[in-house]
């Protein structure tokens, strides 16, 4: 298989398994007729669980970037609902700080 066969493959999968599974953010996003970003409050049991996939996705595909790192760098790319940020931002800096956040 080619690169590209190989690249719209997993891309068509990884759109397929995030839109069916309510942990991942892209599942909470909608693009209107008119081409708006619509973004939807996330569930709290859904963000814990999206935080918890984003670590364990760090460990398994084993670039060894902790959270904290990952998240400085990704989360201006991440589409998020604002309250659903601010609820996101407040476990990371639990998380920063090394304390419980109740996963």
């Amino acid at each position: 298989m080619n690169r590209g066969k190989a690249f719209k493959e997993f891309s068509y999968a990884w759109l397929k398994h995030a839109s069916r599974n309510r942990h991942h953010w892209q599942f909470w996003t909608q693009v209107s007729d008119k081409g708006k970003i619509l973004k939807y409050e996330i569930p709290d049991k859904y963000i814990k669980e999206m935080i918890c996939d984003w670590i364990g996705s760090g460990k398994a595909q084993g670039h060894g970037i902790p959270i904290i790192q990952w998240w400085d760098a990704y989360n201006q790319k991440i589409i998020l609902h604002s309250i659903t940020r601010r609820k996101v931002e407040r476990i990371i800096e639990k998380i920063r700080r090394g304390e419980k956040w109740n996963a």
